[in-house]
């Protein structure tokens, strides 16, 4: 793992723990409207102040970890080899009896994946898949 994700990760989890303390003792970072009593005059540091809350830092960091998992999706069909997919609609039971419809069905790789109700359910699954090269 590099240096830069572990670094992310740690920052992450540094961040998530003081978010959750915070909420924890019942303090809150103020809204953009209440930081009134920071000194306008020096510009982007009031908007940055305002802007920067442990929330909006974690909703951004999940928004691009939501990102990374749409570009990892991409790419990896971008250089599936044989690739098939195609939409399927068709009705599926799990092993626990319940059912639901397959959205996909793909193959790639000279392999075929299992059913799942989202495209993103079915590639992740291929992703991860012993199968996958």
């Amino acid at each position: 793992m590099s240096d830069f994700v572990s670094g992310w990760m740690l920052l992450k989890a540094a961040a998530e723990t003081a978010e959750a303390e915070r909420i924890e003792n019942g303090h809150r970072w103020p809204e953009v409207d209440e930081c009134d009593w920071f000194d306008t005059s020096s510009g982007h540091e009031y908007e940055y102040l305002c802007a920067a809350s442990p929330t909006t830092v974690m909703s951004l960091l999940a928004e691009n970890e939501s990102l990374r998992a749409d570009a990892e999706r991409y790419r990896w069909l971008r250089d599936a080899k044989g690739l098939s997919l195609r939409s399927d609609g068709s009705k599926w039971t799990r092993s626990n009896g319940e059912q639901f419809i397959c959205s996909h069905h793909l193959c790639a790789f000279d392999t075929s994946y299992a059913a799942y109700e989202s495209l993103d359910e079915v590639i992740d699954a291929a992703i991860s898949s012993p199968e996958n090269p």
